[in-house]
């Protein structure tokens, strides 16, 4: 996502009154990565907005406040349709999709769509997962979403399910079981395969695993694992065969603690 090569315009706005609108930014350069400009000098101080039309003719807002303290930082651009919490999620291409988990009434198995260029958000019916999970872990793999393991709020159950969203047709289908029930687990693809690192068991103890799924034959290895049980991790792919995990919770002998560990995986030697 950037703001395209060919140069647009920039407005600064007014906080209270966006239909009122600052003297016109001077724009010093425009890439598709940056953009510096030279705040009006009869701008007055306060907050306000600025106001970012790209080559796609979409504008992109962020607040910026004139004075002793001048800073620039991102603003509210869109919403959802719904209010998500504990619910998967995966990014392909400008869409990042919002899967299942908990809304404003419970848990859902509705999936929604949000468009990072146009900031508009969408629901099918026809998305409905499969089976609706809440914290599980998901990645994309070319236009496919996997949704891995998860827990049932209906059930109380933990799960083993791999669901598998088709962003192209919009069609659900399931791959091979993960080897155990386990939820919130990191989850990345990396190089046409799934990594699953860690999480919860339904005996509430962390997990040190670390499950590669192949798409291509619809089966799961288990690799080196890790030095110490996390759940709720970040995971990261910073350079070429190194995954990245990172915070996140950890447990010991049935208690839960939040964690600043950072954890390199080495996929070529399957070392940590």
């Amino acid at each position: 996502i950037g703001f395209g090569s060919v140069q647009r315009e920039i407005k600064f706005t007014n906080f209270a009154n966006i239909n009122y609108v600052f003297p016109d930014a001077a724009i010093i350069s425009w890439t598709n990565g940056l953009i510096k400009v030279k705040i009006p000098a009869d701008c007055p101080t306060g907050k306000g907005r600025l106001l970012i039309t790209t080559d796609l003719g979409t504008s992109r807002g962020v607040y910026f406040r004139v004075g002793e303290d001048q800073y620039i930082y991102p603003s509210r651009v869109g919403a959802t349709i719904l209010q998500h919490q504990e619910a998967a999620s995966a990014q392909v291409g400008n869409n990042v999709w919002i899967i299942s988990g908990d809304c404003n009434y419970g848990q859902t198995g509705l999936v929604e769509r949000y468009n990072l260029w146009t900031h508009q958000a969408t629901i099918n019916p026809n998305w409905m997962i499969l089976r609706p999970v809440c914290r599980a872990g998901a990645a994309a793999l070319g236009s496919k979403i996997y949704v891995v393991g998860g827990f049932d709020e209906w059930t109380q159950q933990y799960q083993n399910k791999l669901q598998i969203f088709d962003t192209t047709t919009g069609i659900w289908t399931r791959g091979r079981n993960l080897p155990q029930p386990l939820a919130e687990a990191a989850v990345v693809g990396y190089n046409g395969k799934l990594y699953v690192l860690g999480g919860r068991d339904p005996n509430n103890k962390g997990l040190k695993t670390n499950y590669v799924y192949n798409p291509a034959t619809d089966t799961w290895i288990s690799k080196a694992p890790m030095e110490f049980k996390t759940a709720y991790a970040a995971a990261a792919l910073p350079q070429p065969g190194q995954i990245w995990l990172m915070g996140g919770y950890t447990e010991n002998f049935g208690s839960w603690y939040l964690t600043k560990q950072v954890a390199v995986y080495n996929v070529t030697d399957n070392s940590w």
